[in-house]
């Protein structure tokens, strides 16, 4: 009767552990980038500015600073074709649909097509390699 209390107190005390203390979230680190997961959903989340985001809310976020650039990309098509014309523009790296602008003062700006297969960003590159701009990607 004694080992079954016993045994009966181990098992209510590994329980407790695993279950209920101190976290539900077991925590990792791979390539310096500290992410948790739940071990009840499953769901896992990595350390931002804002605290803990999981994939699905950091793609959100990107998604909303993203949409309203897409919406102007068009107008920026022209804007970025004057920039090399008046030669403030010296180099523009484009990696999959951003399209980053590298200005002669120094700063640089990110434009973001709809997709990789833009038209207007395939013009864009067209017309920027034709004013002597170098283009990466």
């Amino acid at each position: 009767m004694r080992k079954l209390g016993v045994g009966l107190l181990v098992v209510g005390a590994l329980g407790f552990a695993w279950l209920g203390w101190p976290t539900p979230y077991l925590y990792g680190d791979t390539n310096g980038e500290i992410y948790r997961v739940n071990r009840f959903t499953g769901i896992k989340q990595f350390t931002t500015a804002d605290g803990w985001a999981s994939e699905r809310e950091m793609m959100a976020k990107v998604e909303a600073e993203v949409n309203p650039e897409i919406a102007r990309f068009p107008q920026r098509v022209a804007e970025l074709t004057d920039a090399a014309r008046q030669r403030r523009i010296f180099q523009v790296d484009v990696m999959g649909r951003q399209v980053t602008a590298h200005y002669q003062d120094g700063s640089q700006r990110k434009y973001y097509a709809r997709t990789m297969e833009d038209p207007l960003l395939s013009k864009l590159l067209n017309d920027l390699r034709r004013t002597g701009i170098v283009v990466n990607g």
